[in-house]
This record gives structure tokens, sequence and C-alpha cells, in this order.
């Protein structure tokens, strides 16, 4: 090889691209109306289609990549992209996220923000990425206070746990938080988020008749595992705890992600407290529920719940009886009444811990 063909530059490969083809209009008042000659070409739908095309095309082909810890390029296919984006898309819509509660992403570009965003689109829930300097390099956080005043998000990411710390605790009141790495408190792990399974939400009215349609079968779960691997259906575990309580409990949030057995935090139906304790109708609600009567009534109801159930799956160990209401604010309610598992754990983080305190606290029922 001579000189001159080792210095030669690289070739290019031509591309596919027509020659400029415009026509222009100008009006008397100065405005330049510029159009192409070409007609539009078929669009997409929108860029979560495009990428269900490529997953089902090529499941395999490199779809991003991102430089590791260690400088080392990794890479995301197109198949496992759609399939963790599906999985983000449920778990939003399992926490009753829609298009009035946004997700805001604090991180700068990443396979992880990639995935939330598509997970996110697929739900049909709004995406709100700031300017990484917002959190990083101001003093007072206030452009990033104002971007949150104005979106009010339901759920914040951030890759990064401990690089975004201050700017998660300036803001993140209310909103759940997602993180790659880091230990900020409560934050939802983003391996847990896309590993969430994805239960059916109907079910035929006739196995063998299916012309006959669905019917609705329970929500979305927000299924989670224990530490032993066994994983928890929360939504019908749930349902058939208030029911053994009624009408004591009125409603209840199931705990918890990595936890060695099923706790549980409790709505109680004050009345009803009162009238188990023997209290008069104007008892406090903190005598009510303080009672010896009440403690033993749930354990006794609760005990019949575990034996007729019998696996860690479904056998609840201890609960604790709240007064503070569902927060509206802080997302721990549906606006279809539902409770919110993961804003309940969340919001409440430091009374989830209170129930896996050994010995337990004495506002913590061991069933």
């Amino acid at each position: 090889m001579s000189l001159a063909e080792r210095d030669a530059p690289a070739p290019f490969k031509p591309l596919k691209q027509k020659p400029p083809k415009i026509s222009v209009r100008r009006e008397a008042d100065g405005t330049v109306y510029i159009s192409s000659g070409y007609p539009l070409g078929e669009m997409k739908r929108g860029v979560v289609h495009i990428l269900e095309e490529r997953a089902a095309m090529h499941p395999q082909r490199r779809f991003i990549g991102e430089r590791g810890p260690d400088g080392a390029w990794r890479f995301i296919g197109y198949g496992e992209a759609n399939v963790k984006a599906n999985a983000v898309a449920s778990a939003l819509l399992a926490r009753g996220m829609n298009a009035d509660t946004p997700l805001m992403v604090l991180s700068g570009n990443s396979i992880a923000h990639a995935v939330m965003a598509l997970g996110a689109m697929k739900a049909g829930v709004p995406v709100a990425p700031v300017s990484v300097p917002y959190s990083l390099m101001s003093s007072d956080f206030s452009k990033l206070r104002h971007v949150v005043g104005l979106t009010k998000p339901r759920m914040i990411f951030a890759d990064h746990g401990d690089l975004y710390g201050k700017a998660i605790a300036a803001v993140g009141n209310g909103a759940e938080i997602v993180t790659c790495t880091g230990s900020v408190a409560g934050a939802t792990s983003f391996d847990d988020l896309v590993a969430t399974p994805i239960s059916n939400a109907a079910k035929f009215v006739d196995e063998s008749r299916p012309e006959l349609g669905l019917v609705f079968d329970g929500r979305v779960t927000e299924d989670f595992k224990l530490s032993s691997g066994t994983w928890v259906s929360t939504g019908t575990l749930r349902a058939d705890a208030v029911a053994a309580c009624t009408p004591l409990v009125q409603d209840a949030a199931v705990c918890d992600l990595d936890k060695p057995y099923i706790a549980m935090l409790v709505r109680p139906n004050i009345a009803a407290a009162r009238k188990v304790a023997g209290l008069a109708d104007d008892a406090s609600p903190d005598d009510a529920i303080a009672h010896p009567k009440v403690a033993a009534h749930l354990r006794e109801v609760l005990a019949r719940h575990n034996k007729s159930v019998g696996g860690s799956s479904t056998r609840i160990a201890r609960i604790h009886l709240m007064l503070e209401p569902p927060s509206i604010d802080g997302h721990e309610i549906t606006d279809k009444g539902y409770v919110n598992q993961a804003a309940t754990a969340s919001r409440r983080a430091h009374v989830v811990e209170r129930l896996y305190i050994e010995p337990a606290p004495a506002d913590v029922i061991v069933v």
C-alpha cells in the first residue's frame, strides 16, 4: 500500500437522500413560506411503536449503549429494552399513574433513563427530563423546585441516588423515588421495577367459550418478593386480609420487598374499634386502637386467616394500625380510591421499618 493510499480519507457509504426540492412563496407582509416538493412519507404512530417493531424484527440487535464505570461499553438490545419498558409501563399503571401524574427524570442520558422514558410513553404517562445542572450545580435548587411545582411528578427517577441525593431531598417529598444505585431512603430499585411480574387484569368468562368475553380480574399487580424469593400477590392478599378483619379494618397496604415475612399497614375503622374495645362512642381514636381487646381480636382473626392459607406468601406476621388517613397529595390513594402500595410504603418508610424491628415495638401487633 502506498503512502497516498494509506493517508487517503476513509470512504463513506452514500446516503439514500434525495436532492433538495422546495417551493418558496412570499407574502406582501414579508412572510416567507418554504415548502418541500416531496410528499411526506408514511409515519409511525410513535417512538414506542418503532421500538416494538424493531424488537420483533431483530430483538438481539443493539439498541443503545453506554460506558460503564470501568469505561467499557455496554449495550441493550431492542428486545430486552422493549421487555423492560413494558415492565416499567405496568409498574406505573399499577401505581395509578396516568396523563396527570408525570414521571420526572433528573439524570443524564443512560440506558435506564431510556427504559424509564419509553415505559412511561407506553403507559401514557408524561415524561419530564430535567437539565442535569439544575440538580448538580445549583446551591438552592430554585430552578428544580420551579419545574417540580409546574409538573407535580408522581415519580422521580435518578440513576445515581447518591449523586442526586441532595436534589431528591430538596424536591422529592410525596413522590416515589426510583434509583439504579445509591442509598436514598425509601427509594425503589430500578432493577426491582423492571423485574415486577405482569399479572392478567382480566380473565375469560368461560375458558371453553372465549366468545363470551372477558371480566375484570384485579388490577395490574404490585407484587414483590420476600427475602426467601417467594412472590407475594399483594392485591389478592390485601383483599383477603381486609375481608377477614371486617369491620375492624377498612383498608391495608402489604409490606415489604426483601423482608423475611409479610406485614401490613392497616387503616382501622374507629367506630368498630370502639365497639370491640367496649368504649364509649366519644372515646379517642388513640385509646380505641391501643386497647388490648382490639389487638386480641385482630390476632385471633388473622391467626384463622393464616391457618386457612398456609404458605409464607399469604401469612401475615405483623400489623400496625395507622390513624393518619391516606394522603391524596402524597399519592397514597389513586383517583379510583385504590391504595397505592408503593407510595404508601415509601411515604411511611419509617413505619414500615418498625414492623420489622426485633423485638416488636408496643405499637406493632404480632400475630
